[in-house]
């Protein structure tokens, strides 16, 4: 009987229900390497020995003696390896022939633990849980006891299995973390995901965060708070409370007021240029409470902040407009706002921000960029402190408005500002819940026209784009911006531009209002920051060409604007008046950055159309001349590449392509500083606003006095007419237009037949040329070159 049951066959139904088993779980694997006995029934056959020394000593598989493996046989039977599972009476009485004795134990009882065998209890530990007793009595299950090697050796494996797996997660955390840190010293493909994270949904406001509960009433409270918490904590504001130590001050005895006439028509430009783009003044109560200030100067009297805000108003109207005696009447309206305001208070208001805003919006159109990014952080810190920010708080209909408007119209500033002087923003999107702004029901009542949006559409317009700058941001620290991020950056831009008004849409082919094209005009100066990234030298050539050809698709579309701006639906006064006055500082630049692209890539037409613009603008912001001295250069450098014979394309030639980079040199991400000298500042190689011939000596004698600010330009009264104006520009991008006109006949003839003689005959006849940045130091011979890169730094 025993040869009988060694010569039997493995079955093949035993084989493949068995294996999976064997193969995946370990505790069932040693359950079947126990349970099979030297001794098997028909179907069964003996276990490798090479696969059950995987968990168990050679000597244990060698002391089994015959009758353990009959006692295990019956176990085996139970179990069930084929057929129905249940044990045939002729199987049972051979097991009770060759063990007689051990025929009543069909089980082998399981090994205890070690707590279980001292108290001598049951125990029902697993192999992947502890038993009862050590769970109750919070002790470690464990079995090292000599009979229970078997149990202990698993446990241990299985341990051993989940640290490593833990192990494995660490480490894949940790060069999780190693790479985000990386991503600010090294350009990785996963910027544009992380910077993608950071996108907010267009057209909603964003998220508002979690606030406590409080479970009961905690109005005693919040009344001892204000008590026994005075110097030490500041409560937030939560509703209008009127501050009873406000100074006031009759209209009468306020110094340097205009008229009533000048001061409405200050007014009116202020309006038009700021108001409808930054609606930080409820302009009705604004209206009403100058026109009862007018008409009883000695009896009414006014709020000091509202004085000072009055102040900030008209030297933002007085820099709209274009009279000669614009610079000297805003700067003594602004000096006289900030001198109102005692910003060494810690109670704060409202109209002290205001009046910092408009200091800043002040001194960016008299071309002040740092000290404007100066007095915008403070009005950002007031207005924070105010709680702006974030959404709460009791308030009437019309101040909750306000609170929003205020803060969207310095969260765009912010914004705009930031990139356009490559600084860094000074607002967190993370600590900002605040809603977006609406229209108020009694100013739809005022106006509906669908041509002239209000002025809380267009800032919200303005908000869509600005939220996008931050992730913007982020994408500039790489050396390089991916073509996925750039599909991914222009897409977003396009849900943006489907949120504007109707008049705004790159499709509308209807006249433009000059006063409503700013958001219009700051979404397509994005895009030419956002592609004119890549031309720096750390990107590939087809990147760079890539990057110039989708910045002068957007040069190209703010062409379009623009000749929708100037179409002749007005009167030609009338409409350069309107086009004056709604243009800003940040426009000019970026009408500036177009010319740039438009000639570099010789789009003759809408080059034309944005000279225009720029030339009707002329000496109203004192940066359009600087934009002009600086594209004035940049058109004589191409007519020089053009006419030396041989030239190859402009695209290759690194000193050309940093002038079309334009600002983009004064950022974080320029690259021609790299090789300067150390130890200087390189802006003050030449002293800003003081001709050239200056001597030195005398220059420590004219050091303005410490009372009066000093308001000097950035440009000389020489070097504000050493360009030749605007006209100049457009006869000479004529004759380049000629010129390169020319230039192709004559490589399409050689093409079609390249004979010598007939090659002279195509040489251009010599045009106007431009003159050089200074007359008086014009360089000749072989100084010409030297002394032009001098003069550009």
């Amino acid at each position: 009987m025993q040869n009988h049951l060694f010569s039997l066959k493995e079955s093949p139904s035993i084989a493949s229900s068995a294996s999976p088993l064997s193969a995946h779980d370990p505790s069932q694997q040693s359950h079947s390497a126990t349970s099979f006995p030297p001794h098997t029934r028909p179907g069964l056959t003996i276990q490798d020995p090479a696969t059950m020394s995987s968990y168990y000593p050679s000597h244990e598989l060698g002391s089994a003696s015959p009758h353990d493996g009959y006692s295990h046989l019956g176990e085996a039977l139970r179990a069930g390896g084929g057929g129905s599972g249940t044990p045939s009476p002729a199987q049972i009485s051979a097991m009770m022939m060759h063990n007689p004795k051990r025929a009543y134990r069909q089980r082998r009882k399981d090994p205890s633990c070690d707590a279980c065998r001292e108290r001598k209890v049951k125990c029902d530990a697993t192999e992947t849980s502890s038993c009862t007793e050590c769970s109750s009595r919070n002790v470690r299950c464990q079995f090292t006891k000599d009979t229970n090697r078997r149990m202990s050796s698993i446990k241990q494996v299985q341990d051993l299995e989940r640290q490593l797996i833990e192990a494995r997660q660490q480490l894949e955390r940790l060069r999780a973390v190693e790479q985000r840190n990386d991503l600010s010293t090294e350009f990785r493909p996963d910027t544009a995901s992380l910077a993608f994270a950071d996108f907010p949904t267009v057209g909603k406001s964003p998220r508002r965060m979690l606030k406590a509960r409080s479970p009961q009433d905690l109005t005693n409270a919040r009344m001892q708070l204000n008590d026994i918490g005075r110097g030490l904590l500041k409560p937030p504001v939560t509703g209008a409370h009127p501050r009873s130590h406000s100074a006031h001050s009759n209209v009468s005895d306020l110094q340097g007021l205009p008229s009533r006439a000048a001061a409405e028509r200050l007014l009116h430009y202020y309006h038009e240029c700021v108001h409808r783009h930054f609606p930080v003044l409820y302009w009705p109560r604004f209206q009403r409470t100058f026109a009862i200030a007018v008409e009883k100067p000695s009896t009414h009297t006014l709020p000091i902040d509202w004085v000072a805000t009055l102040y900030g108003v008209l030297a933002c109207g007085a820099l709209a407009t274009h009279e000669s005696s614009r610079l000297p009447e805003a700067q003594d309206y602004l000096t006289r706002a900030i001198s109102t305001i005692n910003f060494w208070e810690d109670d704060v208001t409202i109209n002290q921000a205001i009046v910092a805003f408009l200091a800043s919006i002040a001194l960016v159109e008299m071309n002040r960029k740092s000290a404007s990014w100066i007095w915008l952080g403070s009005a950002i810190r007031i207005v924070q402190d105010l709680g702006l920010h974030v959404q709460g708080g009791q308030w009437s209909p019309i101040e909750g408005e306000m609170r929003k408007r205020i803060w969207y119209s310095f969260y765009v500033w912010d914004r705009l500002l930031a990139l356009e002087l490559g600084k860094p923003m000074l607002i967190n999107d993370d600590e900002c819940d605040t809603e977006y702004p609406q229209v108020l029901d009694e100013e739809r009542l005022v106006t509906d026209d669908i041509q002239t949006p209000l002025p809380p559409t267009l800032l919200l317009a303005s908000v869509h784009v600005a939220r996008l700058l931050a992730p913007l941001a982020k994408m500039f620290r790489s050396l390089c911006i991916t073509n996925e991020g750039l599909t991914k950056f222009e897409t977003h831009l396009g849900d943006c531009l489907q949120l504007f008004p109707r008049p705004l849409h790159l499709s509308a082919t209807t006249p433009l209002d000059p006063c409503i094209m700013a958001p219009l005009l700051y979404f397509q100066n994005t895009r030419i920051l956002l592609h004119r990234h890549n031309l720096s030298p750390s990107s590939s050539p087809e990147q760079r060409a890539q990057a110039i050809e989708q910045c002068v698709h957007a040069a190209r579309d703010t062409a379009t604007v623009i000749s929708r701006c100037l179409a002749p639906h007005l009167q030609s006064h009338d409409l350069e008046q309107r086009f004056i006055l709604s243009s800003t500082t940040l426009i000019c630049t970026h009408l500036w950055r177009c010319m740039l692209l438009l000639l570099f890539r010789q789009f003759f037409d809408p080059f034309f159309v944005v000279l225009r613009a720029a030339s009707v603008i002329n000496d109203a912001r004192s940066i359009n001349i600087c934009c002009g001295r600086h594209l004035s250069f940049f058109l004589r450098r191409l007519v020089e590449h053009y006419e030396r014979p041989g030239s190859l394309d402009p695209e290759h030639d690194e000193e050309i392509l940093v002038y079309l980079s334009a600002d983009l040199q004064a950022s974080t991400n320029s690259w021609v500083w790299g090789n300067a000298e150390t130890g200087t500042h390189l802006s003050r190689r030449q002293k800003h606003g003081r001709p050239k011939h200056l001597n030195p000596e005398t220059e420590q004698h004219s050091i303005p006095s410490a009372q009066s600010p000093s308001w000097d330009n950035f440009l000389s009264e020489e070097e504000q007419h050493d360009w030749g104006g605007w006209q100049h520009i457009e006869q000479s991008a004529r004759y380049l237009q000629r010129l390169c006109d020319s230039k192709q006949q004559r490589a399409h003839d050689q093409h079609q037949t390249p004979y010598p003689s007939q090659q002279a005959s195509n040489e251009h006849t010599p045009g106007p040329t431009l003159p050089p940045l200074n007359a008086s130091n014009q360089p000749t011979g072989d100084h010409r070159s030297r002394m032009t890169i001098a003069n550009i730094i």
